[in-house]
């Protein structure tokens, strides 16, 4: 088959997927290791046999619900593409709030000054990666529990070198930094309650990591012991920042209120939706 018959027959077999065509598209340039321009120039050169079979075999992958980003191990994030695997939670779109707010704090905060930023629960790296890459006097602590998790970080530094700028600890949320100075602190951490578990999609469920995902009944006990951690830290940082799910806003309040007389402050997603809070010491 053509390249232009492969898309079309992707598309069939993609058939009742919202992105269908787009997501044969994603696959044939994996597969073949090109463009979308070079797809788009040369619709009638003929797919080889053995890359067709890879192309049917990804293709039956997705169908069922295996995330792309998992075959092609590369997830855009903040205009830039991030390594991920089946360790980390594959980066979201409504996550760049909080980056875009932690970088907006550094340059209006911290103009010209060397930074120490913590991400908490960092994962593939996406969060700190993309603060970094935009100020360029900041050095990040990536944290994580996983060591897996880690690795595909140090892959994410490294590929935009900025490793000079980075350090890797594996830990439990803050236990490795209560004594360490940390400028500006930044979490996304699990907070799906397992009191919603039949409300997730199904194929997040089968396919990426529950330790990402999932924080007790309500998604919060994660961030229960973070502001109790960080009420305990020696050096506090002057701005903590970090992302909760759907209607979780006054809990995060209600918790922080615990162990902090400042109040968080909390913004909304593009989708209007209370996406994050931003926490001022």
């Amino acid at each position: 088959m053509t390249i232009s018959e492969t898309l079309k027959f992707g598309k069939n077999k993609l058939f009742g997927r919202e992105n269908a065509y787009l997501e044969a598209e994603i696959l044939l340039m994996y597969v073949l290791d090109k463009t979308r321009e070079y797809l788009f120039k040369n619709p009638s050169i003929e797919v080889g046999y053995f890359k067709m079979l890879k192309f049917r075999k990804y293709l039956s992958m997705v169908s069922r619900g295996f995330p792309i980003a998992y075959i092609t191990q590369k997830k855009e994030f903040f205009g830039k593409e991030f390594y991920v695997n089946e360790n980390v939670l594959i980066p979201r779109p409504e996550t760049e709030i909080l980056v875009e707010n932690t970088i907006d704090i550094l340059h209006r905060y911290f103009a010209y000054k060397k930074v120490v930023l913590a991400d908490i629960g960092s994962g593939s790296g996406c969060i700190g990666v993309s603060v970094a890459l935009n100020c360029k006097d900041v050095f990040v602590k990536f944290v994580d529990i996983s060591r897996k998790a880690l690795k595909v970080a140090i892959k994410n530094v490294d590929k935009y070198e900025i490793s000079k700028r980075a350090e890797f600890v594996k830990g439990s949320l803050l236990n490795k930094l209560f004594e360490q100075r940390i400028d500006v602190m930044v979490a996304n951490l699990p907070y799906i309650g397992t009191e919603k578990y039949n409300s997730i999609d199904e194929n997040v469920k089968k396919y990426e990591p529950h330790s990402a995902l999932y924080s007790g009944k309500d998604g919060l006990d994660l961030y229960r012991e973070f502001f109790e951690q960080l009420s305990k830290m020696k050096y506090p940082p002057k701005f903590v920042l970090g992302e909760f799910g759907f209607g979780q806003g006054s809990e995060i309040l209600a918790i922080s209120n615990k162990f902090f007389v400042q109040k968080p402050v909390l913004k909304k997603d593009y989708a209007g939706i209370e996406r994050m809070f931003i926490l001022s010491l």
